[in-house]
């Protein structure tokens, strides 16, 4: 049976929870009473644990309180065939799951109608989003824009992930914090489009309907993940993990690919709105490239 992201996510936080402590994991088989074999197994996430093998683990790790309660909300439904997350405490699960998923793929694919994606997004957009969209306190903000930043290492990091990024035309012209911010974060696709490792493809107006419309979703493949697919909305994030739904989310990819723009004329479109940008705004010329 394939692992799923939910599973992974349990082992995650069992192991975190017993390296917080500084034990090994075959001195913890011990004390528990548990075979060694099976608590690697649950870790990582080959096998799932009963919700009383969990209860027993993070009692004799002195977990409690917020901790507690988010890991044993990994334990329900954890063979589903999909991951959905409304509440707050299963958002921040399902998050911490989406943030390794990324940081462990090899290959990353995001089709973003109406925005530009976290991974290719600069601080002063960050920002803007998180002022106007949330009711966090400044130092929240600033928190939340440095973690998005750090998630990026992904694309320049020694063996950077593979990227695809199908970007509708909206994204490209909202002007999220603003002309200058906008103008800056054009510049910023055009500098990491240029990446070997990127593929930019824009998907202009001109198009009729077409699978992106749908709505955004994030692609992710690992040598410690089977490939997966999450789906980002206001209200919650749902995380699909079987082949017949991972395979109609690669065919609407396979879809948005053969009508959006080459690489190159990807480029030139991006770079042609940062022109324009420049002509109209000219006291923006001078925007930090």
């Amino acid at each position: 049976m394939a692992k799923s992201p939910k599973t992974l996510a349990l082992g995650s936080a069992l192991r975190a929870a017993r390296q917080d402590k500084n034990i090994t994991l075959r001195d913890f088989a011990g004390q528990l009473g548990i075979d060694f074999g099976m608590l690697s197994r649950w870790e990582n996430g080959l096998r799932i644990p009963k919700p009383e093998n969990v209860a027993q683990i993070l009692t004799s790790l002195g977990v409690v309180g917020e901790q507690y309660k988010g890991i044993m909300t990994l334990v329900r439904d954890t063979a589903a065939d999909h991951w959905t997350a409304t509440s707050s405490l299963e958002i921040e699960q399902l998050t911490a799951a989406f943030r390794s998923a990324e940081k462990n793929s090899a290959l990353i694919t995001s089709v973003c109608p109406l925005l530009i994606p976290g991974l290719l997004q600069i601080p002063e957009y960050v920002r803007a989003i998180m002022v106007s969209g949330t009711c966090l306190t400044d130092a929240e903000v600033e928190e939340r824009v440095a973690a998005r930043i750090a998630r990026q290492d992904v694309l320049v990091r020694p063996i950077p992930a593979g990227y695809t990024v199908l970007l509708g035309e909206a994204a490209l012209r909202q002007q999220v914090g603003g002309p200058a911010v906008h103008l800056k974060q054009l510049r910023h696709l055009l500098k990491m489009g240029g990446r070997a490792n990127i593929d930019l493809r824009v998907v202009t107006f001109e198009e009729s309907w077409h699978s992106m419309l749908d709505g955004a979703f994030h692609m992710f493949t690992g040598d410690t993940i089977e490939t997966t697919v999450v789906i980002e909305s206001r209200e919650m994030q749902t995380w699909l993990h079987r082949p017949e739904h991972v395979n109609r989310h690669r065919r609407a990819v396979r879809d948005a690919l053969d009508i959006a723009l080459s690489r190159a004329d990807s480029m030139h479109f991006v770079a042609g709105l940062a022109h324009r940008m420049e002509q109209r705004f000219g006291h923006l010329a001078e925007v930090d490239p």
